[in-house]
């Protein structure tokens, strides 16, 4: 920081950092907006403009989460073709993000998002990964991971540290094989213990039980009914979703969490 920051009040400063961190961004410049966001924190430590910035600036948005069967690894350009087939496969979207079924993205589009995957947190308050599942080669003894569906947060909201979890595996067959048990434990473990969110959120359309069943069973309570809350852009009908969540104190007391990760990640990730 500079000598003329010295003179200013706290107000002034934090609207310096966060000036310097939109510049840094805006030169795609992510390692400039954590230095000026780090010396802006030691200056300020309680500042909670410069904290919910911290928030979403936390490197830990893009990493890779590994479980034994399980991977999740942020998207890169390289997987156009797989999220392509994914965001034109109308079964899926139908159950992933049925608002996208009418407009699907070109390939064009979704490898220049992939390219700029790095910024769309900061750009969109959203956040993707690709779901992987252990496999084998056969006559080879090295397991290699390969894609079975997508995870996302978004409606990321730093002033209240909450987030809305979307997830979906492409095949019928993979989908009871428990990797979306697997991904979800990943998710909280990501979520609530090293990104600090306070609140996670799933929007689920009220005629898929299956997942409502799914989300209920892992701790997520049920907060209410959106009616007619997404109109289906092929039939043209009003579809009622279900709103449910999980605070970080229900995460923290659910038994059934900690046996769960205790089996599928090696270790207890509610304590």
């Amino acid at each position: 920081m500079t000598q003329q920051t010295l003179s200013m009040s706290v107000a002034q400063f934090e609207a310096y950092v966060v000036r310097a961190l939109n510049a840094a961004i805006a030169k795609r410049d992510l390692a400039s907006a954590r230095l000026a966001l780090q010396q802006g924190l030691e200056k300020v430590p309680g500042s909670r403009v410069l904290r919910d910035w911290a928030f979403l600036l936390n490197p830990a948005w893009q990493d890779t989460v590994q479980a034994k069967n399980v991977r999740l690894r942020p998207p890169n350009a390289s997987d156009a073709d797989y999220v392509f087939g994914c965001f034109t496969d109308q079964a899926f979207m139908r159950l992933y993000n049925p608002a996208r079924l009418a407009t699907p993205p070109s390939r064009e589009q979704i490898a220049k998002a992939l390219a700029n995957a790095s910024f769309s947190l900061v750009n969109s308050r959203s956040t993707d990964w690709i779901i992987e599942k252990r496999a084998t080669i056969p006559g080879s003894s090295q397991p290699i991971f390969e894609p079975v569906g997508l995870a996302n947060l978004t409606n990321i909201v730093a002033g209240h540290r909450r987030a809305e979890y979307l997830m979906g595996i492409l095949s019928p067959e993979d989908r009871g094989a428990g990797i979306a048990i697997t991904t979800s434990l990943l998710i909280f473990d990501l979520v609530f213990n090293r990104l600090g969110c306070h609140k996670l959120s799933v929007v689920v359309m009220k005629d898929n039980r299956l997942s409502q069943d799914t989300c209920l069973s892992l701790g997520f309570v049920e907060e209410g009914v959106r009616r007619s809350h997404v109109l289906h852009p092929l039939d043209g009908n009003w579809i009622d979703c279900c709103d449910s969540a999980m605070l970080e104190s229900d995460f923290r007391g659910n038994s059934r969490l900690a046996r769960l990760s205790r089996r599928l990640l090696g270790r207890d990730v509610t304590g």
